[in-house]
């Protein structure tokens, strides 16, 4: 179930760092450091949070729910990028003086 868990994890982190910096040129040194801010962020707060609900539920039990969360959780938005991303940016004002040569 780690691997689940591992999976769900990484697959998030790569699709999303892929789309950003694809759709997002210009951008890409911000997109890439704010992905990956939150990455170590999350890394640094699951020792807080994961020991405990092991204690409590159980090393398989907590690790399953860990896995379907993020991979639900990280799946969806990506698969609305997928879906509707091409849409929105369209709609979406063109971004200028953050990270743009205007």
């Amino acid at each position: 179930m780690m691997a689940l868990t591992i999976f769900g994890y990484q697959q998030t982190v790569s699709l999303g760092m892929a789309y950003g910096i694809d759709c997002y040129k210009p951008q890409a040194p911000y997109v890439a450091a704010a992905i990956i801010f939150c990455r170590q962020l999350f890394g640094f707060t699951v020792n807080y949070w994961l020991l405990p609900w092991v204690e409590i539920s159980g090393f398989q039990n907590s690790y399953i729910a860990q896995g379907v969360v993020t991979l639900v959780g990280g799946s969806g938005p990506i698969v609305l990028l997928i879906l509707f991303g091409q849409r929105w940016r369209e709609q979406m004002p063109v971004p200028h003086g953050f990270g743009t040569s205007q």
